[in-house]
């Protein structure tokens, strides 16, 4: 089971993601998806009713397609006599993680990993299906959600997390030494590996990322000539780790 999207990602990751603009490959490789599960809706409704014996045959697994809340769930069809979930159990499971991960994502202070995997599991999941490995728990939930992204720790996050936020949960500002400061690429890219695909971090200025810095409580200031962000003379040091909730 998985969404449109998931197999859209999976397929510019093996593939390529080719030329032209992110949103642009994104609509070809779901287009791509589209058509290869339409293809297999096709094969399952021109299989044979009856082997060359004359025995009923059996239908090979063939993908389902189920909508829930404007997401696009791609399933396995459950075969005659098994105790596999049917797709339109496994899309109310997947759409529930999505509610679940949409109330974790938009809480203050962020849940940490151990909070986030205690609610999704909390989800009761369909008879017959086989427990999801924590990360694909996490990564089916938001991609559920819509909006809602997960860092490599497995919190779950908004897309449009603000910046002072990020660098406050982050702590990615923290430790600049005043010899060597730190260029703005290096300081948003500490961000993306906390929050990978956060929105906010596209496009990024050094003014937008000075006021950010200061609302989230670190010292530093945009060096013109340089162009690194310093630690202030008088402070010495690029600010403090926050202290729990963030």
């Amino acid at each position: 089971m998985s969404t449109a999207e998931e197999l859209a990602a999976e397929l510019r990751a093996r593939h390529g993601s080719g030329a032209g603009a992110p949103a642009v490959s994104l609509a070809r490789a779901l287009a791509v998806v589209r058509a290869a599960v339409e293809a297999e809706i096709r094969k399952r409704d021109d299989d044979p009713a009856s082997a060359a014996s004359g025995e009923p045959a059996e239908a090979p697994a063939r993908l389902a397609v189920q909508r829930r809340g404007g997401r696009v769930v791609v399933a396995l069809e459950d075969q005659p006599g098994s105790d596999d979930p049917t797709p339109a159990e496994l899309a109310d499971y997947a759409a529930a993680l999505g509610e679940t991960a949409a109330d974790l994502a938009r809480r203050e202070p962020l849940p940490g990993r151990a909070t986030v995997l205690r609610e999704l599991r909390a989800v009761v999941a369909p008879d017959g299906m086989a427990p999801l490995a924590d990360t694909r728990l996490v990564e089916l939930a938001a991609s559920m959600a819509g909006g809602v992204a997960f860092s490599p720790r497995l919190e779950l996050f908004p897309l449009d997390l603000g910046l002072s936020r990020a660098l406050r949960i982050s702590q990615a500002a923290a430790g600049v030494r005043p010899e060597s400061g730190i260029p703005l690429e290096d300081l948003l890219s500490r961000v993306r590996a906390r929050f990978p695909g956060l929105t906010v971090l596209d496009e990024t200025t050094y003014v937008e990322l000075s006021e950010a810095l200061a609302e989230a409580g670190f010292p530093l200031d945009w060096d013109p000539e340089r162009r690194r962000f310093l630690p202030r003379a008088e402070e010495g040091r690029a600010g403090r780790p926050c202290r729990p909730p963030c």
